[in-house]
């Protein structure tokens, strides 16, 4: 099933509990395992993820985060270590294509061969 992150794309900056919460929608929808705020800390601390924006007490998380943890829970998925993925960096396992469109074509980002993000726009 592709997951469908569009409607996420433009979210306004939310708590690691909100975002939890919208990787997992994504996530389940994808049939991968929930991922907890624990995993989002661990992926901060290997660098897989970047750090939120404000101080620990009021940090705040985008699409950014919401993407990085999609992205390395799929690709953990297709076996990479984390260590892979953060010594290759998402975009280098990350095949974008461009699909003909009235507007602006859309982004697809091809995570795994069973994984296809949408970004409008060519958003990424």
């Amino acid at each position: 099933m592709k997951p469908e992150l569009l409607p996420y794309a433009n979210m306004p900056p939310c708590t690691a509990k909100e975002l939890i919460g919208h990787a997992n929608k994504v996530l389940r929808a994808m049939g991968l395992p929930d991922v907890q705020i624990r995993t989002l800390r661990f992926y901060i601390a290997q660098g897989v993820v970047p750090p939120p924006v404000g101080s620990p007490k009021f940090a705040r998380y985008d699409f950014q985060h919401l993407r990085g943890i999609v992205s390395s829970r799929a690709l953990q998925n297709e076996g990479l270590t984390l260590t892979q993925i953060r010594g290759q960096g998402h975009e280098a396992n990350i095949v974008r294509e461009h699909k003909a469109a009235y507007g602006a074509p859309p982004t697809v980002i091809q995570l795994t061969p069973r994984c296809r993000l949408e970004l409008p726009d060519g958003k990424s």
